[in-house]
């Protein structure tokens, strides 16, 4: 049998990832989104599977989640595309130059 899902406690806990993934961010430190995909997902499939009037309520804790997400898929292109810009370690930017 498979354990009920607390939607409650589902929000919460995905809530604290995404903040901890924006804190690891800005500190430059890795970031484990390892559990997000499949709590996101297990917590969407038991919302559609409510009777609309006890998902309702829901609507908006579920928004606030998306742009928290969205907000952390910025900021980890912003951290990406600057990473990308940095030159390799090791390699000076007058590397391939001809002198």
């Amino acid at each position: 049998m498979t354990p009920t899902l607390n939607p409650d406690t589902e929000f919460e806990q995905l809530f604290q990832i995404v903040q901890r993934a924006q804190k690891d961010t800005e500190g430059g430190q890795p970031v484990d989104l390892s559990d997000l995909a499949g709590r996101t997902d297990r917590l969407c499939t038991h919302i559609s599977s409510l009777p609309r009037e006890e998902s309702r309520p829901l609507a908006g804790r579920l928004k606030k989640l998306v742009g928290d997400l969205d907000d952390l898929a910025e900021q980890l292109s912003r951290l990406s595309a600057a990473v990308q810009r940095e030159p390799a370690k090791g390699q000076s930017s007058s590397a391939g130059s001809v002198g």
